[in-house]
């Protein structure tokens, strides 16, 4: 009989051990961070999106100016691209609050497009009281966001944080099972 799983040196070949377990405890210590501090960690990644806005915008708006062609779309997009950017890092929360509604539109979307879908299979089995149930789930959580948004936000970077410790940790331990490159 073969082998079920796969040992950590057949997974990690060529991969150095020291530098697994830094990268796993940076992880953990990053997932310790947003954990305990969700909302701080919102409005950080929203300043660095609207900087990253900003930057893109500057570099679209550079690319419209070749001596070749005219592009003024380019450069329309470019100046709308730098204002979001400035208006992120102007108002980061606000950027949190119109990332939360985003999120919620998406879900009620995709929750509304799942209900139909189950609709149109017309089972009466077990399967399709799952499906239901679990589409009327997603509706409910993007109403849910809609209504909560920064509480919504605050538990989605909360989930994100324990699941970045859960991964760090598990570097850490295979980083210990793995041989040495000695």
């Amino acid at each position: 009989m073969g082998k079920l799983f796969f040992a950590a040196p057949e997974i990690v070949a060529g991969i150095n051990r020291r530098g697994l377990f830094l990268r796993g405890l940076l992880m953990l210590l990053i997932g310790i961070l947003i954990a305990v501090h969700p909302f701080m960690t919102g409005l950080f990644m929203s300043v660095v999106f609207g900087c990253g806005l900003l930057f893109g915008g500057g570099w679209i708006i550079a690319g419209a100016f070749q001596p070749d062609r005219k592009l003024w779309g380019w450069l329309l997009y470019g100046i709308l691209v730098v204002l979001g950017g400035l208006a992120l890092l102007c108002n980061p929360a606000a950027g949190l609050l119109i990332f939360a509604w985003i999120t919620a539109s998406l879900l009620l979307s995709g929750g509304i497009i799942g209900l139909t879908k189950c609709a149109a299979e017309r089972h009466s089995s077990g399967h399709n009281i799952l499906c239901y149930i679990s589409w009327l789930c997603i509706i409910l959580l993007g109403i849910l966001l809609f209504l909560f948004p920064l509480l919504g936000l605050t538990e989605l970077f909360w989930i994100l944080g324990v699941l970045l410790c859960g991964e760090g940790a598990a570097l850490i331990i295979l980083s210990f099972r793995i041989p040495s490159e000695s």
